[in-house]
């Protein structure tokens, strides 16, 4: 598998466990001060899911950014990508 494809998987996880992100605070979940979550008036998603969500999420993100610097090096993150034929 090539880095393409695991950046490509990578994007995919970082959009689906956001997208759960996203319907927790939707379904009643709050972020409180300490970090930690509350989700006493959700029905849908338990507040011991969203701790792990929010480090997968990060982890696949770090990923990403690891991959971008080992396959394009620091200067290669900053240049114009070329034109698609």
């Amino acid at each position: 598998m090539n880095s393409n494809a695991i950046h490509n998987i990578l994007n995919i996880i970082i959009w689906g466990f956001g997208l759960l992100g996203v319907i927790a605070a939707y379904a009643g979940c709050t972020a409180l001060p300490d970090g930690s979550f509350d989700c006493t008036t959700s029905t849908i998603i338990p507040a011991s899911w969203l701790p792990t969500v929010v480090k997968i999420t990060t982890g696949a993100a770090l990923m990403k950014t690891a991959i971008n610097f080992f396959r394009d090096g620091f200067g290669g993150m900053w240049k114009p990508q070329p034109k698609i034929k």
